[in-house]
């Protein structure tokens, strides 16, 4: 019997900030739920109607333009994995913006301790999405 690749091995970074959130989430349930969303956000990635790829920078994909894209794409059912294609609860929906955030918060503090570390800028973007206001520039 094959392993089932897991999506998030296609986005290392991504993953370790999965890993990082799970590793402060309070039970089983909720480190499933992080991980449930992640990997959905991986197959909008993949998906033809979203405005990124994996390939693309973090920092886009967690851009609020790219992040509705992806919510829109998911309330209408076009990124489940089992099953038919029907949009998803309100409630699910409220999970998926709460991991999306905590995702978002574990990326931009670990921007924000690389940037702060640098010299010079490396990226092209002036701030992580969604950081404080206190971000450092790239």
């Amino acid at each position: 019997m094959t392993k089932k690749v897991d999506l998030l091995d296609e986005m290392p970074e991504l993953q370790e900030a999965v890993d990082a959130v799970c590793e402060e989430a309070p039970s089983d349930a909720r480190r499933r739920q992080i991980r449930a969303h992640a990997r959905e956000l991986v197959r909008a990635l993949q998906h033809p109607g979203h405005p990124h790829g994996v390939g693309d920078d973090l920092a886009d994909i967690f851009d609020p333009e790219s992040l509705k894209a992806y919510e829109k794409l998911a309330l209408e059912g076009e990124l489940r994995d089992r099953g038919e294609k029907r949009p998803t609860s309100e409630a699910t929906a409220m999970v998926r913006s709460g991991v999306m955030a905590l995702l978002q918060r574990e990326l931009a503090s670990r921007f924000t301790t690389c940037a702060s570390s640098r010299s010079s800028p490396a990226r092209s973007r002036s701030t992580w999405p969604g950081a404080s206001s206190c971000a450092k520039a790239w």
